[in-house]
């Protein structure tokens, strides 16, 4: 064999150690998050104690991509690939928001730069709820 194809060879061998130790460190070291406990308990001062349930805050968010241009067929893209979706939040962000607000709405800069299309990504708040 030719010295080059060895080379190359031991480069790729080198590759895929280092690929499957960066993997095998990654799945070694993973540890799941904590389950959110559905109830607490607390005392009143006579030490009574009440279960009391933990409230979800979930926002129904809708995500799209909105174009700058007068052709339909993309218009209508957009309408059909929105995205609806629910996402439990803190209470303080879920108080922070209502419903119809635009949380993101940004302009999509690396589409403009390479192809030219004027758009932006927006992601809007649909319905609020706790469970």
């Amino acid at each position: 064999m030719k010295k080059s194809t060895i080379a190359f060879i031991i480069v790729g061998l080198a590759i895929l150690v280092t690929i499957a130790t960066s993997i095998f460190t990654v799945l070694y070291n993973y540890k799941p998050q904590a389950e959110i406990p559905k109830t607490k308990v607390l005392r009143d001062t006579a030490g009574t104690e009440f279960v009391v349930l933990n409230k979800q805050y979930i926002l129904k968010l809708a995500m799209s991509q909105s174009h700058f241009t007068t052709d339909l067929a993309v218009h209508l893209k957009d309408h059909m690939n929105e995205v609806e979706f629910e996402l439990p939040v803190s209470e303080e962000f879920y108080n922070a928001v209502s419903e119809g607000d635009e949380i993101v709405d940004k302009f999509r800069a690396g589409s403009f730069v390479l192809y030219g299309s004027l758009g932006d990504w927006r992601l809007k708040v649909l319905s609020k709820e706790t469970r």
